[in-house]
């Protein structure tokens, strides 16, 4: 959407991003102060070994094995790796290999998502995570290839635009529905319209409040409550009519002075 310049010939004051979150209830809203969602990097490993009978391993090659090692080793890299006072996260959530339960198989596929918040801390991860994989050769004779594909980048969100949104959204579901939360290592895409312009995501609460919180993003039992559609409708277009009417009064308070 943005390489299309679509927006390029308008004057855009500041953008601003709903988005699901299923840890509040409706009526409630959450919005970090100024990094608010992690970069994603998407790790693609394969292992290459020597497919053999299950009986004699002897004579193979174990390429799960070696990538069940890899994926414990992978979580000493943020355990023993980052500062506590930093974070990261590594998922291996694709390890697929084999076709039948005696046999070991030729290789194996491992994908997973790097998330981070400070370009150094991904600086350290990539680099571990190059070194790890490339000592499963020495350590258990596979053939290792790793690729690592750069995702969405940090989101950081406006502090000017986040006061005015913690001043504004009171008036749509009241000061206890507001809260100021830390950064979430989940990735968005709404990181590249922030690049651009000033503003700000904002978390929609989206549980029922009798059921209380049940299931995250991507569960496959995640529902929402239908009713956040109403709140976030009337918060929007009260922060966006509010917005727009303190941006004409301060344009007409330059004019004056």
């Amino acid at each position: 959407m943005l390489e299309t310049g679509i927006l390029d010939s308008e004057q855009v004051a500041a953008v601003f991003a709903g988005h699901m979150h299923p840890e509040l209830p409706v009526g409630h809203i959450g919005v970090a102060p100024e990094v608010s969602n992690a970069a994603s990097d998407s790790i693609h490993i394969r292992l290459k070994g020597r497919g053999g009978h299950g009986a004699h391993p002897h004579l193979c090659i174990d390429p799960i094995v070696a990538g069940a090692h890899l994926v414990t080793q992978m979580q000493t890299i943020v355990s023993r790796g980052v500062s506590a006072f930093d974070s990261a996260v590594i998922t291996i959530g694709r390890f697929h290999a084999g076709t039948a339960s005696n046999i070991i198989p030729q290789e194996a596929l491992l994908d997973g998502t790097l998330r981070t918040l400070r370009p150094a801390v991904r600086e350290l991860a990539v680099r571990r995570l190059n070194e790890l994989v490339a000592g499963l050769e020495a350590a258990f004779g596979v053939s290792a290839e790793l690729r690592i594909d750069e995702g969405y980048p940090v989101l950081v969100n406006d502090a000017e635009i986040v006061r005015f949104i913690l001043k504004h959204a009171e008036q749509v579901v009241g000061p206890s529905g507001v809260h100021v939360e830390s950064p979430r290592m989940g990735a968005e895409d709404f990181a590249y319209f922030l690049q651009k312009w000033p503003g700000a995501l904002i978390r929609l609460g989206c549980h029922d409040p009798e059921k209380g919180y049940e299931y995250g993003l991507h569960s496959p039992h995640f529902r929402m409550d239908e009713r956040a559609l109403e709140v976030g409708v009337r918060l929007f277009a009260h922060l966006l009519t509010t917005f727009g009417r303190c941006a004409e009064g301060a344009d007409k308070g330059s004019a004056r002075t």
